[in-house]
């Protein structure tokens, strides 16, 4: 029975961690009131999560005729939001030591989609925008998802076999135009040449972010890809890029990078095409052998190991993936 709970236990873990999903959230503006009021007169902000979490930003301050800043964030949510509240909070003076409350107003915003940066403004003449109508200022949303890349264990990648590039489970359930993918070869630069008011111009080397094919990777969670493929169409000579450093990112949100992950090129290892069987001639004798055909021979320097394994005795089968493993004669 112990065992039993155990298991449901895991189980029910690993869903919640594969379905949060993460954004990153910053709040800006300026607000100010106009007219006498007390000095309770404040403006907070709040965001309600899809889940029906609310989140508190902060608060802030609405001096007289003249704008305050304010800044909340970022913040990391786990959810979406589904709006944006902001809710105006006046109390003016009635007479000489007593403030009620008057003109208190809240405000939804609505979001349209994973990837959002938005501005509100209400001038002086405009009600109801963002605050109660003695108040004047804006607010800017900076909303985006946070996107992780999945890196493989093996960092040898070949030049012409196919390799799988994919997010992380729990970063695979944003909308499709989230996953621009994007790749750097090591040692492609991109230049722009800075003019300075005074002194010398000169050239600012960084590196050069390639947009990978569109048709094959946009907007997709996984996929396979060859790297000759892409490098060949932007004119990258294969003697430049075996051994050499090649790094993944997606660009989302405009300029919302992840993390990159790092592989290094290698020369790809010749695939095998066919083999054949011959079996001994009789019981107990050892001239029994295997011909195996590759697609190409192999270079100068190169050379092949092989290791033999028993498919019938000691086989270990992995629960987890059905991968059997066998052992070595």
């Amino acid at each position: 029975m112990k065992r039993g709970l155990l298991l449901i236990v895991l189980m029910l873990f690993g869903v919640s961690q594969i379905i949060a999903q993460q954004y990153e959230v910053t709040l800006s503006g300026k607000v100010q009131k106009e007219g006498d009021s007390c000095s309770e007169t404040y403006v907070d902000f709040y965001a309600t999560l899809e889940n029906g979490d609310e989140i508190y930003f902060g608060r802030s301050g609405t001096p007289e005729n003249k704008f305050k800043d304010y800044t909340f964030g970022p913040k990391r949510i786990d959810a979406p939001i589904k709006y944006i509240e902001v809710r105006s909070r006046r109390k003016v003076k009635k007479k000489l030591w007593d403030c009620k409350s008057s003109g208190n107003y809240d405000k939804k915003l609505f979001l349209s989609n994973d990837c959002e940066q938005r501005t509100w403004v209400q001038d002086e003449q405009e009600v109801e925008i963002l605050f109660t109508s003695y108040f004047n200022g804006d607010l800017t949303v900076n909303y985006k998802p946070i996107v992780k890349l999945k890196q493989s264990l093996e960092t040898n990648i070949g030049y012409d076999k196919e390799f799988n590039l994919s997010v992380k489970t729990n970063s695979n359930m944003y909308a499709s135009s989230v996953y621009s993918w994007q790749y750097h070869v090591e040692g492609d630069k991109d230049s722009i040449y800075e003019d300075p008011l005074f002194g010398q111009g000169y050239w600012r080397y960084f590196d050069k972010w390639r947009d990978m094919p569109y048709r094959t990777t946009h907007g997709k969670v996984s996929f396979n890809i060859i790297p000759k493929d892409f490098l060949e169409v932007a004119v990258f000579d294969p003697k430049d890029v075996i051994n050499i450093k090649i790094s993944f990112r997606i660009n989302s949100c405009g300029n919302n990078f992840t993390d990159p992950i790092t592989y290094t090129i290698r020369k790809s290892a010749p695939s095998i095409t066919n083999s054949i069987v011959y079996q001994a001639t009789c019981y107990q004798s050892s001239d029994a052998y295997v011909r195996v055909f590759f697609e190409r021979q192999l270079d100068p320097g190169e050379s092949i190991s092989y290791v033999l394994y028993d498919t019938e005795i000691g086989a270990f089968t992995d629960e987890a993936t059905g991968e059997k493993y066998y052992v070595p004669v």
